[in-house]
């Protein structure tokens, strides 16, 4: 039932209308379509210099692309989805990866094949204030998750325990 009534609010609400104008999910930041893995990048001059070991990683929200963006999207709202550059001065070789951290609110949506949560472009005007009062608390659980495990992931890599 929650999950109906947070539907009509995200037709009243003109996601579709409003994020096919959205800067966040156009052009340059557009959302990536697919995650890669093991890419050899080309040095086009030079060389690697031996101290430069090491591995540079860098996320971010990433919406899912074939969801539609039903929901108003926010550049802040989106799953994690992190980027990785290898770097290896002695085999003179820099690796490229990326792909979607695979949260249980990952999971879930791409279980379900749409936006279920909400997020931060849905804040607007009184549809926005049912979604934050009638919506947002009730999803987590509908979905079975909890508080801790609902998190998008996609703002900070920490190093905790020599894991990331």
């Amino acid at each position: 039932a929650i999950d109906t009534f947070d539907r009509f609010l995200d037709h009243v609400q003109g996601g579709q209308g409003y994020n096919a104008k959205n800067h966040y999910l156009l052009g340059n930041f557009a959302p990536v379509q697919d995650e890669v893995s093991g890419v050899q990048l080309e040095i086009v001059s030079g060389k690697i210099p031996d101290g430069m070991k090491g591995v540079f990683i860098r996320t971010g929200p990433n919406p899912i692309p074939e969801h539609g963006h039903t929901k108003r999207y926010h550049w802040f709202d989106g799953h994690g989805y992190w980027h990785t550059l290898r770097i290896d001065p002695k085999a003179q070789a820099a690796t490229y990866n990326s792909g979607w951290i695979k949260t249980g609110r990952y999971l879930f949506e791409r279980a379900v094949g749409r936006d279920f949560f909400n997020g931060i472009g849905e804040l607007i005007g009184f549809t926005g204030l049912a979604k934050a009062l009638l919506s947002m608390p009730r999803k987590p659980s509908a979905a079975g998750l909890d508080l801790l495990t609902v998190g998008q992931a996609n703002t900070a890599v920490i190093m905790h325990a020599g894991h990331l």
